[in-house]
């Protein structure tokens, strides 16, 4: 096992065992249904299914079922499947769906909640957002943003019944909940800010929950399952980790596991924009928007993830509101897709923009 794959699982055992403070749904995921490639020798293309030629394949690069690989003599790549199944393509002309079979793999919920709305002053709370913890253990670190002029903020968590309600007051916008976590049993958090003694604003409503025994459990046997491939490399094993997480709607493991891998990792545009992805399903635009934006500094000539990612910036600020932007991104988007050759796609995006 390479030391970037020991790297990885090592870090999803950490977040497991407590030992680091994690974010964690909003809109349905674009990427549900869809598959990975983790992992690249030689020569490899892919062909989306709405046509057009064979174009570069890279590891993170989304899948759909009807597109087509095309792998050169010697060369070879790993596709994590959406239902966690590994199929290392040998040279040939292959279709998606003849390695990945039809997903069993539930997806996340999601609530809908956009978490700062238009107004970047809302106080809300980035971790844990209306989410599932993977651990009981504390502490357990809560951030949220930091509202101008604030001078302190006062925490209150209303535990499950009969645990008495955990009130703290500091001057950071953040702190470690030190208290009990239940297995299987929701809280509810609450933040006011404050400059002296006035009232500055008080938080959006925030609630979590700690993952029940049962359904850690079966985490735990996939992590060894996946932990035993050995087609998985460093960056195969982080999209293998995040997927897991992201189906038991554990986005907190997911988005701490990929800003750790970006951090040190060489930048990977498709990683970003999987980022992006994450914090909008968690509700957090603004967050989402950023990372979208460091996708578009490394995209380069891969169409496909520039595509993608301008119509989820489109998408982001329109939830935020700022719809001229929104529009000068989709229509960024529907010139990718055009020279993809996606009409139905540049159609999806005229239609979001007549709506703006």
């Amino acid at each position: 096992m390479s030391d970037r794959m020991k790297l990885g699982f090592r870090f999803l055992w950490m977040l497991l065992a407590g030992t680091i403070a994690l974010l964690a749904p909003a809109p349905s995921s674009a990427r549900d249904g869809l598959h990975f490639i983790s992992d690249v020798g030689g020569r490899v293309e892919i062909r989306h299914r709405w046509g057009g030629g064979y174009r570069r394949a890279y590891p993170g690069d989304t899948l759909a079922p009807d597109d087509r690989l095309r792998v050169a003599p010697g060369g070879w790549v790993t596709v994590l499947c959406d239902n966690l199944s590994i199929w290392r393509a040998s040279p040939g002309e292959l279709a998606v769906s003849d390695g990945c079979p039809t997903s069993t793999t539930g997806s996340a919920s999601g609530s809908g909640f956009i978490r700062g709305q238009v107004d970047p002053a809302t106080l809300y709370l980035i971790y844990p957002p209306e989410t599932t913890i993977v651990t009981s253990n504390t502490p357990l670190q809560l951030r949220w943003n930091p509202i101008p002029g604030a001078t302190r903020y006062r925490i209150e968590i209303d535990p499950p019944y009969p645990m008495a309600d955990w009130v703290v007051e500091t001057e950071e916008p953040e702190v470690a909940y030190d208290d009990v976590l239940v297995p299987g049993r929701a809280y509810r958090v609450d933040i006011t800010a404050y400059q002296g003694d006035r009232t500055l604003t008080v938080s959006q409503e925030n609630d979590f929950s700690v993952l029940d025994r049962d359904t850690e459990a079966h985490v735990r046997a996939e992590i060894e399952r996946l932990q035993g491939e050995s087609s998985l490399t460093g960056e195969g094993t982080v999209l293998a980790t995040v997927h897991l997480s992201r189906t038991h709607d554990l986005y907190g493991e997911a988005i701490a596991l990929l800003r750790t891998w970006l951090s040190t990792a060489p930048p990977n545009p498709a990683m970003f924009e999987l980022l992006g992805d994450l914090y909008r399903e968690v509700g957090l635009y603004r967050e989402a928007q950023e990372a979208y934006l460091q996708a578009m500094e490394f995209v380069g000539d891969r169409v496909a993830v520039r595509a993608s990612t301008r119509a989820s910036l489109g998408v982001v600020l329109a939830g935020l509101e700022e719809n001229e932007a929104a529009i000068d991104w989709y229509r960024q988007a529907q010139s990718d897709y055009r020279e993809l050759g996606d009409e139905e796609k540049v159609q999806e995006l005229q239609e979001a923009i007549d709506k703006l």
